[in-house]
């Protein structure tokens, strides 16, 4: 039997999606907020170097550079949160050059620019090392660069840019876990239980339809707001303009959440309430967003007409 998606019921879905993105967008900003208080990402980044290059030392020489500390926006002495593959492969090249100097063995003075730098990196890389597998993964990436400076500088690029996808996974990992924490803090904390929520708009006509134009306007907003973009963040708070917008947001609804007289009863019925905005709201903002607009879209398409006779 076909469905009729100008119904209630895809408007009580439609208003709950729109509850997880402004709840999901709350935690996102509380998530990046304390990202930047501890220096996560700065964190995350120098550890990644400092296994990528077997020396905690030399990492700290590599990211200190002045080609790696002109990628630092912040005019504070912060530690630098993303590094350009480029710029990274420039500083340790030059680091390691410097390091070769103290070896000139088999380095002629009418040797050619580029000869002399690849001899100058040699050395560097046999006389810095101490890690044998650091050492080894170098010395394949010379190989691979048939002695020319401009195809070692692009291996060592790409052997970065594998290795931030690792320090990607891992800040994903961290934020991940964050988020569930916070979803739990925010579905018991605040009593946003669902099913009530859900009562509550399938009741209530006029506060179904506060919400539903609410989140119509929202979809409707330019931009892009996909995971995985890298204007995610951005776009996220453009499309909520920011956490402090999206709770007034949330009080302008008049949802019955928060603890009250009318909300302090805990059933069975509360805690399947509470689990269910926890799984939803751990599933992210972009998530949401997206299942908003596609929501909203099937709403306003409506049902087909019936063919003319």
């Amino acid at each position: 039997m076909p469905f009729d998606l100008g119904t209630p019921i895809f408007e009580v879905a439609l208003g709950l999606a729109f509850m997880f993105f402004l709840f999901s967008l709350i935690i996102s900003s509380a998530t990046e907020g304390i990202a930047a208080i501890f220096q996560v990402r700065e964190k995350k980044l120098e550890k990644g170097v400092e296994r990528m290059l077997g020396e905690a030392g030399l990492a700290r020489n590599v990211l200190d550079h002045p080609l790696v500390r002109a990628d630092v926006t912040n005019t504070k002495k912060r530690k630098p949160a993303y590094v350009s593959s480029r710029n990274f492969a420039l500083a340790l090249i030059q680091i390691l050059r410097r390091e070769g100097r103290g070896g000139e063995e088999g380095i002629g003075k009418k040797a050619s620019g580029n000869r002399r730098a690849m001899k100058e990196l040699r050395n560097g890389i046999a006389t810095h090392f101490a890690d044998k597998a650091v050492t080894e993964q170098l010395g394949g990436l010379l190989e691979d660069s048939n002695g020319d400076m401009a195809g070692f500088r692009t291996a060592v690029e790409h052997w970065f840019d594998d290795s931030m996808d690792r320090v990607s996974g891992w800040y994903r990992s961290w934020s991940q876990i964050l988020t569930c924490i916070l979803a739990a803090i925010v579905a018991v904390g605040l009593n946003v239980d669902t099913i009530r929520i859900a009562e509550r708009l399938g009741d209530n006509t006029a506060l179904k339809a506060t919400v539903v134009k609410q989140a119509e306007a929202t979809t409707a907003e330019p931009g892009e707001h996909r995971a995985g973009s890298k204007a995610e963040e951005r776009s996220l708070l453009k499309a909520g303009t920011s956490a402090e917008e999206a709770l007034g947001k949330v009080k302008e609804l008049n949802l019955p959440i928060l603890w009250g007289e009318h909300n302090d009863n805990i059933t069975l019925n509360t805690a399947a309430g509470w689990l269910i905005t926890f799984l939803a709201l751990s599933l992210g903002a972009p998530f949401w967003f997206d299942a908003l607009g596609k929501i909203s879209h099937l709403k306003t398409t409506g049902k087909k007409p019936e063919p003319a006779k």
